[in-house]
């Protein structure tokens, strides 16, 4: 539903328009709480806000590779179930010592006081935020970054079926088709060839 109400109103972050929500002030002030993590996940695993608070914090190996597990979640919230490798920009932000953390305290992967639990008031915290970095474009959205990572997907060179594995891709044949088990080799090749288009280590 998310992006079906998004079409016609949206569209990609570019990559300087990226830097500067991150160097915002306005994102700053939500360092390290989950909301901080929230954006972060968004942008560097193209999953929607409502699947990664009802992710668990338990990340599954495919071979030597940690994948965020978002099965069960995108079951929930109707839309693709799969796992989602996590590429090195992630982890140079700490996001493996963070996950082990919520999952020692038998937390859910985003978790804190300051959300709501609610997927949809989420998406509209994180659209204000955009909105208060970017308040003249109204097409910039939650979903932009979703966007984005498609665009980062594709300018890897990993292929379509790969892709779609991890995206999620969701609508009649294509879901079918793609939605499926992830090898330990794909995971291995979209850790090597997926990357952020620069580092977030400013943010620590």
């Amino acid at each position: 539903m998310e992006e079906k109400n998004a079409q016609g109103r949206r569209r990609s972050f570019t990559h300087a328009e990226l830097k500067c929500f991150f160097q915002s002030d306005v994102f700053a002030a939500t360092k390290q709480d989950d909301g901080w993590w929230l954006a972060v996940l968004c942008a560097m695993t193209g999953a929607r806000g409502g699947e990664l608070m009802k992710a668990p914090s338990e990340l599954v190996m495919i071979g030597d590779t940690p994948c965020i597990d978002l099965r069960e979640a995108g079951t929930k919230t109707k839309n693709a179930s799969r796992l989602v490798p996590v590429i090195d920009e992630l982890k140079e932000l700490g996001f493996l010592d963070y996950a082990a953390r919520q999952k020692r305290l038998g937390r859910p992967l985003i978790y804190g006081e300051g959300l709501s639990g609610r997927p949809r008031s989420e998406q509209a915290s994180m659209n204000r935020l955009i909105r208060t970095v970017f308040p003249d474009d109204l097409d910039l959205m939650g979903y932009s970054f979703r966007h984005h990572f498609r665009q980062m997907l594709s300018a890897s060179n990993i292929g379509l079926e790969l892709s779609n594995k991890v995206f999620g891709h969701r609508g009649g044949e294509t879901y079918e088709r793609y939605g499926q088990g992830l090898s330990e080799a794909e995971a291995q090749v979209f850790v090597e060839r997926v990357h952020f288009p620069f580092s977030l280590i400013f943010l620590l």
